[in-house]
This record gives C-alpha cells, structure tokens and sequence, in this order.
C-alpha cells in the first residue's frame, strides 16, 4: 500500500511538472485551459451571476420618470472606495490569470516565417486559450461594482494584450465606451464607437454594440435615433424582465417623441407580457396618459376597475389622478376635479387644495373656454356647489388677484402689516 500512494504521488508529481506554465505546448495549453475554465473561473462566475441576479432584482425604479436602460446607470458616479459585492468574481479572475498564464514562447517550427498562422502564434502574449474570458470577468465585476474608471482602464489593456483575437479587442472597446457612458463621458463614448463602426468587428460583437449605441443615444436625449435603436436591441434581448423594462422605455420615449398611438401599443405589449405588478401598473397608467381619443371610455373603464382591485390600494393616488387626466382629455372639468381630488385624498388630506392640482386642470378651470354647463362654478372662490369637490378652496388666477395700494388692499380692507424680530429689524433699517 506504501509502494502505491508512492508511485501516484510520483504520477501527480510528474503531472505537475509537464503541465507547468513554463511550458508552451499543445498540452499545457489544453491542460491551463481546461483547469482555469471548470475551477477557479467557474467559482467566479457563478459569484457573479447571483450578484447580478440580486442587483436586478433588488433594483426599484421610479416609473413616473424615464427610466434607465440599464440598472447599473443607477449606481454612484463617484465613490470614497473600489470594491462592492462583485469582488469575489474579480478575485476569481485574478486567481486564474495568475494560476494559469501561459506567455512562455512556442517552439519555433522551421519555415515558421513563411506561415502566417505561425507568425500570429508567434506575436501573441498569452497562449492559455480560454484567460480572455477570465479578463473579461474582472473588467465585469469592476464594472459592475461602479468602478467605471478602473474597469475601462481594463478593457484598453485587454485590447492591448489581446491585438491578435479582432473578436476580444472589439468585446473590449465595446465595454471601454459602456465604461464612458456611464461616467457621463458622451464625446468619447461617441468617439469610441464610430471609430469601431467605422474600422469593422467582427459579426459576434454586433448585438452588444448594438446595446451600448442604443443607451448612449438614451442618455444623449437624442430620442428620434433612439427609438429604431432600441427597437433593435429589444428583438434580441432573452431576459424577459430586462425586454419588458426596455419596452416600457421605449413606449417613454414614444411618447416623448409625440407618437403616442405607438406609445399606447407599446405600453400594452408590457402590460400583457406578465411583468412584475409594478411595472404592469405603470404601463396601464401610461397608457390612460397617451390614449388615443376614440378610445377613451376603453381606458376610464379599465382605470374604474383598477381602483376597485385590492391590489392596487397602495396606487390609489396614480389611479385617480390617472382618471382625472382622462376627463380633462375630454375637458369634463368637474369630473376631473373630483377625480384629482379623490386622489390626493388617499395620498394626503381628505380636503386638499385645488392649488396641489395639476397645472393642466388650474389651466382648464381659470383659461380654458367653452367649459361644460355647471363647470363655472369652479370659478368661485369656493366650489361648495360643484358635485363631488365641497369645500375645495381655489387659488385665484394672476389675472384677477387683488393688488396692494399703499398699506391696504383694494376694497379698504387692511393689508396685514408683517410683525416679530426681522420685521423690526426692517423697520429700524428703513428696508421694506
């Protein structure tokens, strides 16, 4: 039994030894690669994907603006530390490349001069076939630990180190302008990318040049060239969540753009794909704001039985003011004012002030003509006779408030002389 963990001892010695990195042979190479992908990048990796998972899911959005493309853009641009909870992947990356590296030479064949495969085997600078993707993996995690500096400092060394694979250098000027991006840097982003457009890449790099063009041109508000761009991307984005959320921005900036019948298509695609219930509600929601004209009692009808639906009695306040917007489409003043008035009850007081009010419905009731019959009573200082809003006190228009002459107001009543500290303080100063 001695004689025989002795001669595998001696096996595993002489397995080592062959395999070591000062080697350059078809072996080593297969060898390096095999261990470097199913052990330490294999750890590494599955490290970052939960990560990634995490920050997905953990990530909420504020639906009532324009959302981001990506969740990572919601991460600090500038932090006291490097690090965050991908440093176990970087680690792993690290851990590979230091383990596994193969720069060491090959045997140079005779006529390898004349070979053109032999001269390009000959200029590389790393040999182990699969550490591309563990630099990647670091670049990643950097990335996505908000340290976008120092991972766009990674990618340029692996465009460096990797000059001879076109398909890594492309992956890699792709991540350096993300990098860009999302530093707010848009000129050299821009710059980065017509410069890859312009010289080629490679067919496998398109889809993620196609992602990071589409979310530079988000952030540059150029929104005519983003909308067929991220149309683009959403075509071939798998994750489902991360297709929906690019939907519902794309529907954004459709309604941005003034095309709000696609707006309204686009929101209900979302709708109906079975998102998570946030999302599904602020599409509906959206959907009520870009509603074709022909289609309204359509919309009033589905927001009637989302204020009666128990799970949305957290979103009350959007329901209501959502089924304000539609009435004042229709230029129903008094049924909108009751509508946003049932909504900021269940947000604040049960009595708020017509003041809080959208400035679209203060616009309709003060300026607009033609208003409905009854409607003019919300003129009045008081609407106490208009169904549905007794007791909501107006802010009278500039046009008609009353100016001070003198101390007092028009009319003779006393003007309220302001009293206290400071007011002295004026007083003695001669200030008013």
């Amino acid at each position: 039994m001695r004689r025989y963990y002795t001669i595998v001892c001696f096996a595993l010695l002489l397995t080592a030894v062959a395999c070591s990195t000062k080697k350059n042979t078809a072996g080593t190479r297969r060898w390096h690669a095999f261990t470097a992908r199913y052990n330490t990048y294999f750890n590494g990796k599955t490290s970052f994907d939960e990560q990634l998972e995490t920050m997905l899911n953990s990530y909420h959005e504020n639906y009532t603006e324009r959302i981001l493309m990506h969740p990572v853009s919601a991460l600090p641009k500038e932090k006291q530390s490097a690090g965050g909870p991908f440093d176990r992947a970087i680690l792993k990356g690290n851990k590979a490349i230091k383990q596994h590296s193969i720069q060491r030479k090959p045997v140079r064949k005779p006529g390898w001069q004349g070979n053109a495969r032999e001269v390009a085997m000959q200029n590389r600078e790393e040999y182990n076939p699969f550490l591309k993707h563990c630099w990647m993996l670091v670049a990643e995690g950097q990335f996505y630990n908000g340290d976008f500096l120092q991972a766009a400092a990674t990618y340029s060394y692996i465009a460096r180190h990797y000059a001879t694979e076109p398909e890594v250098v492309a992956a890699a000027h792709i991540g350096r302008a993300r990098c860009y991006a999302e530093m707010g840097w848009l000129y050299e982003t821009e710059s980065t990318l017509e410069r890859l457009e312009k010289n080629g890449f490679p067919a496998a790099n398109r889809k993620d040049y196609d992602r990071v063009y589409a979310d530079f041109l988000v952030k540059s508000n150029r929104t005519e060239q983003a909308i067929p761009a991220l149309k683009k991307v959403i075509d071939t984005e798998r994750n489902r969540r991360q297709r929906n959320r690019m939907r519902y921005l794309l529907g954004q900036l459709l309604t941005e753009a003034g095309r709000n019948d696609e707006a309204y298509r686009e929101f209900g695609r979302v709708a109906s794909a079975n998102p998570p219930y946030e999302l599904e509600f602020a599409a509906r929601i959206r959907q009520a704001e870009v509603l074709p004209p022909s289609r309204w009692q359509q919309v009033l009808s589905m927001l009637r039985r989302m204020s009666k639906s128990d799970k949305n009695k957290n979103y009350l306040d959007q329901v209501y003011m959502a089924i304000g917007d539609v009435y004042m489409s229709r230029r129903d003043t008094v049924q909108a004012i009751a509508a946003y008035a049932q909504g900021r009850g269940e947000e604040r007081a049960k009595r708020p002030r017509l003041g809080h009010l959208p400035d679209q419905a203060r616009r309709h009731l003060f300026h607009a003509k033609g208003l409905r019959p009854g409607a003019t009573l919300l003129q009045r200082r008081t609407l106490g006779h208009a169904p549905g809003v007794s007791g909501l006190r107006t802010r009278r228009p500039p046009l008609v408030r009353a100016r001070r002459v003198g101390g007092a107001r028009r009319g003779g009543t006393p003007a309220r002389q302001p009293s206290g500290p400071r007011a002295h303080a004026r007083k003695r100063s001669g200030w008013r």
